[in-house]
């Protein structure tokens, strides 16, 4: 879908430039709090110290509300992203924004592939604001949350860490979506599998760190799964013929370990050792009474 249908992208400018244009939503100049962008977020002016007390340099830094970060997957395992305009300066390897000026202002901004996120409304808590997000910025319906850790897009700077979640969906997957959000300047949503997330994030096609950190939860997750499989079907097919009194047991587990695959829930190890060791005893009993 081309961007020519959207309204003109948002830009960057100087607080003075901007101010005179039109009276300012953030407060400045309030001693610790540099920023007061009330209720999005605060800007502090903070010191770091030595252990004696004694300064070793300020840090202007940010406090937001906690929100919500969203992975939507559907019952195939794709994920997706939406590809969102960001009006920071786009840099190449040969550039820098440092110190921002009005050549690197100039370059306007770039479209970027991100997970969907976004600050709480009132009231409002983690797990309900990922499924408000992930309808608002991709249309995609949830069916349920998962919580899968926390994140911290800079740990330098950034004073609140910001819970990320697996977001089932009802859709399957469909290229790409003909759904655009102009508010939040969001021009395409697009499925992706694991191998081609790999491949983006291999070739550099996603900038965002809390996107490139959420899919590190995923890939991670993906792999445990792989390896839960294995092990669940290695010990259905110890059951399998083994009496007939497993045969109720091994419809039972794949049952169990469907819903869990279906739900994102990792399968216990533990259980299957549990199992393992059942049968074990099983066997010894068997041959003890025969």
């Amino acid at each position: 879908m081309s961007s020519s249908s959207h309204a003109a992208p948002m830009r960057l400018a100087l607080y003075s430039t901007a101010a005179r244009e039109r009276p300012p939503r953030t407060k400045q100049g309030l001693g610790d709090i540099l920023v007061d962008n009330d209720p999005y977020n605060k800007e502090y002016h903070l010191a770091v110290c030595a252990p004696s007390g004694r300064v070793l340099y300020d840090l202007p830094a940010r406090c937001e509300p906690r929100g919500a970060i969203a992975v939507p997957i559907n019952g195939d395992g794709y994920v997706a992203l939406i590809r969102q305009w960001r009006p920071v300066p786009a840099v190449t390897a040969g550039e820098s924004s440092y110190p921002l000026d009005a050549a690197a202002m100039s370059r306007r901004g770039f479209w970027s592939w991100e997970l969907p996120r976004g600050f709480p409304n009132e009231g409002e808590n983690g797990a309900d604001a990922a499924r408000r997000e992930t309808l608002e910025e991709t249309n995609l319906h949830p069916v349920y949350v998962k919580p899968l850790g926390w994140l911290n897009f800079n740990t330098s700077v950034m004073l609140s860490d910001q819970p990320l979640y697996l977001v089932k969906v009802v859709e399957s997957k469909c290229g790409t979506s003909e759904y655009v959000e102009d508010g939040e300047n969001i021009q395409e949503v697009r499925w992706f599998d694991m191998d081609s997330l790999r491949a983006f994030v291999l070739e550099g096609r996603i900038r965002c760190s809390v996107t490139l950190a959420g899919l590190a939860h995923v890939f991670a997750s993906n792999g445990a799964q792989k390896r839960q499989t294995e092990e669940f079907e290695a010990t259905v097919e110890r059951l399998h013929g083994l009496h007939p009194v497993f045969e109720e047991l091994v419809l039972f587990l794949e049952t169990i370990f469907a819903k869990c695959w279906e739900m994102g829930v990792c399968w216990d190890a533990l259980g299957i050792e549990r199992i393992d060791h059942f049968i074990r005893c099983f066997i010894n009993h068997e041959a003890k009474t025969q």
